[in-house]
């Protein structure tokens, strides 16, 4: 990347998070919102919410996400920029920049997601101190459902991972890195998922550790949808940008390189795309003439002999007599057109 492309990333990502502080001071202000997400979560989910908690929910929800959203916007012009490229990097060689995104994405967001859970916390409210006798598992935080579907994730990553490395005909090393780098993922996951499960509850009632327990429920719970789904969904998306520089024909090579002959990538010619663009416009102007034309002389041909004729040597052999148009075409019977 060019430094004139670093300093306009630069520039767009400043300007984007100016443009967010108005939106950060209206959240941060509106209580009543997060006074009625406090109420509805308490809903949702079943519990108790006494009247000298209901700002304490509200203000957690709050900080959770005013504390989550530059984290995970960060993220995003992280993987846009270093992953994706930018919209000055034309020339993107996806065939070698494919197997670094697999292999680097679990382990990137589950990291990424793993620092958003690290504030609020749940504070006591007075010097009582409640907790639990033993540790909570991590199955806890689930329903059935919710873990089958979480399982679904993974196994679209790696069906778009594997799908991915075999058209762009990657070397054995990345069939045994990208496996061992999901496994990675997985393992960190898990450490983050335990971490916060076990993290000490600082409650002074039981009300206040089931608030607890639930906040702590929900942040798992986001953790591993995120590492579950972000990356087959990124995967998905790089998998569009692919086919979508196949197509505009713009020197990059193509995502679908099998077959291109001895496991060699097969690139696209350079074609401007404004040249391109004429060309496909002319070649479409001229197959419309074409068949308008064919289609008038056909037309034509038949109101004029009355039938639809046969060409036999040169002519057409009329087996009706032409009464419509034979005095202005100078045609008084039989066999007019030969």
């Amino acid at each position: 990347m060019s430094a004139n492309a670093v300093v306009d990333t630069l520039i767009g990502v400043g300007i984007g998070y100016f443009l967010m502080v108005p939106c950060y001071l209206f959240f941060a202000f509106r209580e009543n919102m997060w006074i009625q997400r406090a109420y509805r979560l308490a809903g949702q989910s079943n519990i108790a919410l006494p009247t000298h908690l209901v700002w304490r929910v509200a203000r957690f929800l709050r900080g959770e996400f005013l504390f989550s959203m530059p984290l995970l916007g960060a993220a995003t012009v992280f993987f846009n920029v270093v992953a994706l490229g930018d919209n000055t990097q034309q020339q993107r060689d996806w065939t070698l920049w494919f197997p670094w995104i697999l292999a680097g994405m679990p382990l990137f967001y589950t990291a990424n997601l793993f620092v958003v859970t690290a504030w609020p916390r749940w504070k006591a409210s007075s010097a009582r101190r409640v907790t639990h006798l033993g540790g909570i598992p991590i199955r806890e935080a689930f329903t059935p459902a919710e873990f089958a579907v979480l399982l679904i994730g993974p196994v679209f990553g790696v069906a778009f991972g594997a799908w991915g490395l075999w058209r762009v005909a990657a070397p054995a090393v990345w069939w045994v890195a990208c496996p061992v780098a999901f496994g990675a993922g997985v393992v960190a996951w898990w450490y983050a998922a335990r971490d916060v499960m076990s993290r000490p509850s600082s409650v002074s009632d039981e009300v206040e550790l089931g608030w607890d327990d639930l906040l702590r429920f929900r942040a798992v719970r986001e953790l591993t949808q995120g590492s579950a789904w972000l990356p087959p969904l990124m995967l998905a998306l790089v998998r569009q940008l692919h086919g979508k520089a196949a197509r505009q024909g713009a020197g990059v090579p193509v995502l679908a390189v099998r077959g291109g002959g001895r496991g060699v990538p097969a690139r696209l010619p350079h074609v401007p795309a404004g040249a391109a663009a004429v060309a496909a416009g002319v070649a479409r102007a001229r197959r419309v003439a074409l068949t308008t034309h064919a289609a008038a002389a056909r037309l034509y041909t038949s109101r004029a002999f009355g039938v639809v004729g046969r060409r036999r040597h040169g002519s057409f052999l009329i087996t009706k007599k032409c009464t419509t148009y034979g005095p202005e075409l100078g045609c008084g019977g039989y066999g007019c057109g030969g």
